[in-house]
């Protein structure tokens, strides 16, 4: 079953599309940074939110892998979905390292999700 989006989504220039998915891309991290779990909760597709609320936040309570710096290098928006390169610089435990993700958000009910995060290609 397909949950992408309805015509009204697709009608939106690409523009509007871009910007509505760069606000939420820094909200995510942003969250992701403050360790803002109930925001994040929020910015995740249905599909990631297999588990209750409770649970992803339990076990987000006992990551320390956070984004230090991050820049969006490039988005493709094709049909709803999104595909985003991002450099980031994450901290864990100290330490700190660099590299460069793949993010997958799509439209759901009229607004940009996260259906996958950090994937490298």
């Amino acid at each position: 079953m397909l949950i992408c989006c309805n015509d009204a989504d697709l009608k939106r220039t690409s523009s509007q599309q871009r910007e509505d998915l760069e606000k939420r891309i820094d909200e995510y991290y942003v969250s992701w940074q403050t360790h803002d779990l109930e925001k994040m909760w929020t910015l995740l597709s249905s599909r990631e939110k297999a588990g209750s609320k409770k649970e992803f936040i339990e076990a987000w309570k006992k990551v320390d892998l956070r984004p230090a710096s991050y820049s969006v290098i490039d988005i493709e928006i094709e049909n709803g979905k999104a595909r985003v390169k991002v450099k980031l610089t994450m901290a864990e435990h100290g330490e700190e390292f660099t590299g460069t993700c793949f993010d997958y958000w799509q439209i759901e009910s009229g607004k940009w999700v996260l259906v996958d995060s950090g994937r490298e290609e």
